[in-house]
């Protein structure tokens, strides 16, 4: 829900990344008066239509955990109070502003999801105004948050959760999800650390990677400098014709880490 007062205007929320617009299913309660402002007109209950008109590729948007997407609408209730009725004045969260979580949980040092616990000025408004508050991720694809203040690891990264009471007033946490590939090391079967390999014509040679202890997704991308050389797959070189071939993997999880292998193929 979102309320306003008659005869007052409203900054509706910004989506990072995407063009939305906003219009309003009844004009005499509140209407749109310029980009995101909406004014109530007189008191009234009508319906607030959200719509995404463009996001950027591979941008994710949410509005307290539900997914939004472009041209498609979105209904949120609208209320315009009489002037003068309590409305809150600021929101804070009762925690720290700075969160770290991990998408695997406390196995690797921190927890996998966390909850906001907000406090509403004045204390006396009603309990409705708390659970009538709702939450943006400016990046849930790192750390998406519910509608109860969930907040939820995905991926690592960073993102700023931000959550609104129904007048807009805001308050907000910056929430950093571990888990990337720091460390990134190739190996044989034997369990040895493998930089240079000397393979004779037709042979092969398995290569695992080694990542660090917390990395949240431990899969790579396996290339070659040289496919007539030496080719790969799923960290099995196999060796083709005489000369030199490099062999990289590379971490999947957008850190960009890398490892490599100098392949040497002999007759």
């Amino acid at each position: 829900m979102i309320a306003l007062q008659e005869r007052q205007s409203m900054v509706l929320p910004k989506f990072k990344g995407a063009k939305v617009t906003w219009s309003v299913l009844d004009p005499a309660v509140a209407a749109i008066v310029r980009n995101r402002t909406v004014r109530g007109q007189q008191q009234g209950e009508t319906t607030l239509i959200l719509k995404v008109e463009q996001a950027e590729q591979g941008k994710a948007l949410t509005l307290n955990g539900q997914p939004l997407k472009p041209g498609k609408e979105y209904e949120i209730v609208l209320t315009a109070l009489a002037k003068g009725e309590p409305m809150a004045t600021k929101v804070a969260i009762n925690g720290p502003r700075k969160l770290t979580l991990h998408p695997l949980g406390m196995a690797h040092g921190y927890p996998s999801t966390a909850k906001l616990d907000l406090v509403l000025t004045p204390a006396s408004l009603p309990w409705l105004w708390k659970a009538f508050c709702f939450y943006i991720s400016s990046n849930p694809g790192v750390a998406q948050v519910l509608g109860d203040g969930t907040i939820v690891a995905v991926k690592p990264g960073k993102a700023v959760v931000t959550a609104y009471t129904p007048n807009m007033k805001t308050a907000k946490v910056t929430v950093t999800v571990k888990g990337r590939v720091t460390s990134l090391r190739l190996k044989d079967e034997d369990n040895k650390y493998v930089k240079r390999l000397t393979l004779e014509k037709d042979k092969s040679h398995q290569l695992i990677p080694e990542f660090n202890g917390d990395a949240a997704l431990k899969e790579v991308c396996w290339t070659t400098s040289n496919h007539v050389v030496a080719s790969v797959y799923g960290g099995l070189v196999f060796a083709h014709s005489k000369g030199t071939a490099k062999i990289t993997a590379t971490a999947l999880d957008g850190s960009n880490k890398k490892a490599t292998v100098v392949v040497t193929v002999t007759e």
